[in-house]
């Protein structure tokens, strides 16, 4: 079998049914021209299935990587970690009315000042971002879906899908 010239890689993915997948590289080329006697083979779906499965992994760690980034609050980084989030509530909901001041530590540790609404305010940033980054997900899945072969699903960029996603849901 001859493969065009400049083939970067070619990685063995899975045997399926006594068939070898294959991913083929050009360079740094996304795409590749292969000549007429090459067609892509029909995979079986649970292939497909699990391309996307792991597409969804992708996209689901990159929306935690962002979901427990720090927060700016008045000037002021903070956690915005599980750990942190669950350590508020249990401060806002049985004081609700008290206006004492609160202590909270910074990124840092070193503490800070808060007013309960302070710490309401600082969840409902956490929450709006959660909302945006919950909404970006789901739609970086949704085009995940549309991919409707192995080598449109391998090819895609998520990075670029959810960059695309977040520009449009601050447009809209």
């Amino acid at each position: 079998m001859k493969f065009p010239e400049g083939l970067a890689e070619i990685r063995f993915l899975k045997e399926i049914d006594g068939f070898n997948y294959l991913s083929i590289k050009q360079n740094d080329d996304e795409f590749i021209n292969l000549p007429e006697e090459f067609e892509e083979a029909e995979l079986p779906e649970i292939f497909l299935k699990e391309i996307r499965q792991e597409q969804y992994e992708m996209a689901e760690a990159l929306r935690k990587d962002y979901q427990f980034k720090a927060i700016i609050y008045n000037d002021i980084e903070l956690s915005a970690s599980q750990m942190a989030r669950q350590n508020m509530l249990g401060i806002i909901l049985p004081q609700d009315g008290l206006e004492n001041d609160l202590y909270w530590k910074d990124i840092k540790e070193n503490p800070q000042t808060f007013a309960i609404n302070d710490l309401k305010e600082i969840l409902k940033i956490i929450s709006n971002r959660d909302t945006k980054l919950y909404y970006i997900e789901a739609q970086v899945k949704k085009e995940i879906d549309l991919k409707l072969s192995s080598s449109s699903l391998q090819t895609f960029d998520l990075n670029s899908s959810w960059q695309n996603h977040e520009e449009a849901y601050l447009q809209s």
